[in-house]
């Protein structure tokens, strides 16, 4: 059955994917999921995904997506008949609006891309320097009252629209990187991989020992949220520096 819903997404979706740059792929069964069918492109350091999978615990349950995992939409298919029927649904979603909101999303201006992650690698130091510039951060304060300091700075941001705003973003993300990457064994580093330029712990206590400063403020201002360094930044602790900040 899984090899002919596969044929069936590959008849129907896969020539509209190619079209717009996706690649078909797919792997085993989760613990509750089965892969279908996923088709992937990479703009720039953006990766965008199409995924369909069956559910082990309703076989009939098939979920669609283009968004993210938790965006999916549903239907229940206890034929190949119906099955071929929602994946027409699929196609027919895509074509009528789906990739045209996947173009969208990447022209966001929070939406970061390679060349983008790049300019913060080349520039770090001076951008957290023209932050410190302008933003007083205190003689050797500890690790804490920086960070709080920063969470004021960071309001900021809702009073910033347009170039202004981003400027700001890098220069706050690299004063942020900054901060964290005086840690006990901590730098910041560039994934040749990821293409991403981020603040990595080397203790392997910590729960989250990789961050990337740059992308946790972008994805704030676009998700309409605050930026709270303060939060952020705890899964980077060891348990002693936790017990320490609880004290503080």
């Amino acid at each position: 059955m899984k090899n002919t819903y596969q044929k069936i997404i590959k008849e129907i979706i896969g020539p509209g994917a190619k079209e717009h740059g996706f690649t078909y792929s797919c792997s085993g069964a989760m613990n509750i999921t089965k892969p279908l069918a996923m088709y992937t492109r990479n703009i720039e350091g953006v990766n965008q995904m199409i995924y369909i999978y069956q559910s082990l615990i309703d076989m009939d349950e098939i979920v669609f997506c283009y968004k993210g995992l938790n965006k999916g939409i549903k239907y229940n298919c206890s034929s190949e008949n119906e099955f071929r029927q929602a994946v027409l649904n699929m196609e027919e979603l895509l074509r009528n609006g789906g990739y045209a909101e996947l173009d969208d999303f990447l022209k966001s201006p929070y939406r970061l891309k390679t060349k983008q992650y790049e300019y913060f690698r080349d520039n770090f130091e001076l951008l957290w320097k023209r932050f410190e510039a302008n933003h007083y951060m205190g003689n050797d304060n500890e690790l804490f009252t920086s960070l709080e300091l920063l969470d004021n700075y960071a309001k900021e941001a809702s009073m910033l629209e347009g170039e202004a705003l981003i400027d700001f973003l890098y220069e706050i993300a690299a004063e942020y990187g900054k901060i964290i990457s005086e840690l006990p064994d901590s730098y910041m580093e560039w994934s040749e991989q990821a293409e991403i330029f981020f603040a990595k712990r080397k203790d392997t206590s910590v729960i989250q020992r990789i961050t990337s400063p740059l992308g946790y403020v972008f994805k704030k201002v676009e998700m309409n949220k605050p930026i709270i360094f303060s939060s952020n930044y705890k899964n980077l602790l060891t348990l002693q520096e936790k017990k320490r900040l609880l004290n503080n």
